[in-house]
């Protein structure tokens, strides 16, 4: 007995994935070592289904290149643009005395500069199914933006910041707002320009994380377009859209969202230059590679690591350009150079608050010696740490979207060699350096990884369903059909939980953690009490602090 035409090792592999998850449940901590061989098994399984079928291939779309060569006439803005980033360096550095809003003036137009003389941008043809995936993602990210999280989120340092960049405007733009929060003041300054026109209020503070976050969703299809196929990105993007903790992260006043977004374009253009080895590909994946060290440190470590090893595997299997290569780092050294320019006039630490939560040698013995206390548990099993950052009472991945998740795992283990690298490494430098601080189970320091698990649950769904279905999931669109149906199934419950039991439980839990209290308990030589209470009350009044 059995059903004709369906692959029998692909049903047992989503048995054994699902029996996986309700293992890994939060809570059920004595079901790991289970779970983890019921994972194994389904895994092997999973092999032996891709095995049987031939016919599931994930393509990328054919690129065609525009051109390979650099106008000369172009590259007579590569000495304007660095101009500008030298300027703002000497400006930050302490030799210039300039007005903050002409400092990022000059950020953002010497990279311009810089990305023009080598091509540009390069739009490709407008995806529809992305757009209105693009925007359900802003609205989900800013609907109730003011209401539905009515407290700050140790978001007072970012008040502060803005408070201070309306009263003086010659503060150096690179130089670290906060001894606790010591970023530069590039996301503060974003943040006092959407107070310009959204008011003093939440929604003013928290719309430039729901931008950021919302840019984050073309990106990652951009790079699943050219690491799977056009059906894998459209996937990718919709479980991003939708993914509580990117949607979270997403409506919080706190630079740590900015992280995935540069970090993802870093590698989606990395991913494109391979295909096309346009100039511009490299020099955008260079500069997109240096933004990632202007806001939190999370970014600043990781993706510098995941494109030294995008490219040393290129290198590898011959597919480099050597040419591109220097670009790219040639490109990601002048947009980064005037940050670290200054760290090193003023002789600031560049990891600063990885100084601060680094681990000690008894964590490190207890990690040894009990596997439970593993950081890797918050993406299945642990939830939210901190109680006050994301909360709730789930880890990052949702118990029913666990068993696509793992099947994508191990699809990538089997088939997709490049993209298995580079997402395994992704998801294991996160979990791993994570693991070097204090509290490693915090949501915000896993915001650098979203991307790539929401990629896995869409590789998981994309090559699942054709195995199990192989005659029945051929030929139909995107988004339209059974493979459609599924993805928006398995979507939208991701939002109804998050505005629904998530954000009803998190306001209870956030009262425990008010942002007063955090400066109460914040390190000596950060605001005191007073301070942060009179900011606040300031900053709702639509008033500014004299200093």
């Amino acid at each position: 007995m059995g059903f004709p035409g369906v692959n029998h090792w692909a049903l047992v592999a989503c048995l054994l994935m699902a029996l996986s998850a309700y293992c890994f449940r939060p809570g059920q901590d004595e079901g790991l070592a289970l779970g983890l061989g019921f994972m194994l098994s389904g895994g092997i399984a999973f092999g032996f289904a891709l095995r049987k079928s031939n016919n599931l291939t994930l393509t990328p779309e054919p690129v065609t290149a525009n051109s390979t060569r650099v106008s000369p006439m172009r590259l007579l803005a590569v000495a304007p643009g660095v101009i500008c980033l030298v300027l703002l360096a000497l400006s930050s550095g302490g030799l210039l005395r300039l007005p903050v809003n002409l400092q990022f003036g000059l950020l953002v137009g010497g990279i311009a500069l810089w990305l023009w003389a080598f091509g540009g941008i390069g739009f490709s043809r407008p995806d529809r199914w992305l757009a209105l995936i693009t925007l359900a993602g802003l609205l989900a990210r800013v609907w109730a933006l003011e209401d539905a999280v009515h407290f700050f989120v140790d978001e007072t340092n970012f008040v502060d910041a803005v408070i201070h960049l309306k009263n003086d405007d010659q503060t150096k733009l690179l130089t670290p707002f906060s001894t606790l929060t010591a970023f530069t003041w590039v996301y503060p300054y974003l943040q006092s320009l959407s107070t310009n026109v959204f008011g003093h209020s939440l929604t003013g503070m928290r719309v430039v994380s729901a931008v950021i976050g919302t840019l984050t969703i073309p990106a990652l299809y951009l790079l699943a377009k050219y690491l799977f196929d056009r059906k894998t990105a459209l996937l990718a993007a919709l479980f991003l859209a939708t993914f509580p903790p990117h949607v979270h992260l997403s409506r919080l006043g706190l630079n740590n969202i900015a992280d995935p977004l540069f970090g993802t374009l870093a590698l989606a253009f990395l991913a494109r230059g391979a295909r096309t080895q346009r100039p511009a590909d490299y020099a955008l994946s260079g500069a997109a590679l240096g933004l990632t060290q202007y806001f939190y440190e999370g970014g600043r470590l990781l993706f510098p690591a995941l494109v030294g090893l995008c490219l040393l595997g290129m290198a590898a299997t011959r597919r480099a350009s050597w040419r591109g290569a220097a670009l790219l780092l040639l490109s990601a050294v002048v947009t980064v150079a005037p940050l670290y320019y200054t760290y090193l006039a003023h002789r600031l630490p560049l990891v600063p608050r990885l100084n601060s939560n680094t681990s000690d040698n008894a964590f490190w013995t207890a990690l040894m010696l009990a596997s439970t206390d593993d950081p890797v548990l918050h993406l299945v099993n642990r939830p939210d740490g901190s109680g006050f950052y994301y909360g709730g009472g789930t880890p990052l991945i949702l118990g029913y979207l666990v068993p696509v998740f793992l099947l994508g795992i191990f699809h990538v283990f089997w088939r997709r060699k490049g993209a298995s690298a580079l997402l395994f490494a992704w998801v294991l430098f996160t979990v791993r350096g994570n693991s070097f601080l204090k509290w490693n189970d915090w949501t915000p320091r896993f915001a650098v990884v979203f991307p790539a698990l929401c990629l896995l649950m869409a590789a998981g769904l994309r090559c699942t369903l054709p195995l199990i279905l192989p005659n029945r999931t051929q030929g139909f669109k995107p988004l339209v059909g059974s493979m459609g149906a599924v993805a928006v199934a398995l979507a939208i419950p991701q939002l109804a939980y998050y505005f629904g039991p998530h954000l009803a439980l998190f306001n209870l839990q956030i009262r425990e953690w008010r942002d007063h209290r955090m400066c109460c308990i914040a390190p000596p030589n950060s605001p005191p009490v007073h301070t942060c209470t009179s900011s606040l009350a300031s900053w709702f009044s639509g008033r500014t602090l004299k200093r």
